[in-house]
């Protein structure tokens, strides 16, 4: 599996969790005066509420996620978050005037991590009778792969891991960092967000 196929992999997971941790959330219009909106999602899960912001050429969300604010060229920027049938994260970047300070939008992603060392395991295990493979792998999981979530643990893990001659090396071209989580859940949070209003003002008009 490439970097691309777990990014793409990451998006979808993201959605998922999305709709898990909004449903029954509903849509407060608190301000709603041409581009200038105020737009609050809250649900059952208190955690996850959010708010849209719109002003001409800007967007910010805001929540139990995290803020991010985008600037674009668009006037409209709810119509311009609502093009295509998802997210696009990568793109969206570009347009980011501020990240959220305590997760940003690009870091460590344990799913890269995860598959870069099932890569080397599989390497090691690819002529093993089937016990010694699964001991190996065993370790793998219990002395590397457990420390995933943690950029600096599970670095250190690959560092120090020696089992029969078997250390990872040189992890220098290996892709560990990718969109937060956090930066995806609020790309979705926008894209059903600024869906339901712009669905909403066309029953209204």
């Amino acid at each position: 599996m490439d970097s691309m196929t777990i990014r793409r992999n990451a998006v979808e997971r993201t959605r998922l969790r999305y709709e898990r941790e909004t449903e029954g959330h509903t849509m407060q219009i608190l301000h709603d005066s041409g581009l200038y909106r105020h737009l609050r999602f809250t649900g059952p899960n208190g955690f996850y509420w959010y708010d849209l912001h719109t002003a001409p050429g800007e967007l910010t969300v805001a929540g139990g996620m995290g803020t991010y604010v985008f600037r674009i060229d668009d006037t409209d920027t709810l119509s311009f978050f609502t093009h295509g049938r998802g997210i696009n994260p990568g793109y969206w970047a570009e347009k980011l005037k501020a990240s959220d300070a305590g997760s940003g939008h690009h870091g460590w992603d344990q799913d890269l991590f995860t598959e870069q060392v099932n890569e080397v395991l599989a390497g090691w295990t690819k002529n093993m009778d089937s016990d010694t493979a699964a001991t190996l792998a065993a370790r793998v999981e219990d002395d590397v792969l457990y420390y995933a979530p943690w950029e600096s643990n599970a670095m250190e893990a690959v560092r120090s891991f020696n089992v029969d001659g078997h250390r990872f090396g040189d992890t220098s071209e290996w892709t560990l960092h990718g969109y937060t989580e956090q930066y995806l859940f609020c790309c979705w949070a926008i894209f059903h967000g600024a869906n339901s209003y712009l669905t909403h003002a066309r029953k209204a008009s």
